[in-house]
Order: C-alpha cells, then structure tokens, then sequence
C-alpha cells in the first residue's frame, strides 16, 4: 500500500513541477521579469514567495522527481 502511495505522490509531483516549469518558461517567454514571474507563480499556484523565489532560482530539469 505504501509504494503505491509514494509512486502516485511522486507521480503527482511531477505533474506540478512540469507545470511550474511551463509556466516560468511562458512568461519568460512573454518578456517578464523574474518578479512579475513570482508574481504569477504565487496568484495561479498559491505558493508562498519563497517558495516561488526557489523555482526561478532552479534550473529546469528533466530529471525525475526524488521519492521520500
């Protein structure tokens, strides 16, 4: 039960780093600044500014997420 929890949670992670790096790679793309980016990641996403901060400071990867 455990190792399927963890695979989706892993799975589910994925999915929401994709889509931060999507979205970082749009408004980049778009022209706007790295604050006007943490900006949009705090409003769609409700991450908190540190978090956002931490996202933009990252490298886009392709690497798959680490399980716990």
């Amino acid at each position: 039960m455990f190792e399927m929890y963890n695979a989706q949670y892993v799975r589910e992670m994925d999915k929401l780093s994709n889509l931060y790096e999507e979205d970082i790679a749009f408004c980049r793309d778009a022209g706007l600044t790295e604050e006007q980016i943490k900006e949009v990641l705090i409003r769609r996403h409700g991450l908190t500014p540190v978090y956002a901060q931490n996202l933009l400071d990252c490298e886009p990867s392709n690497d798959a997420v680490l399980a716990l």
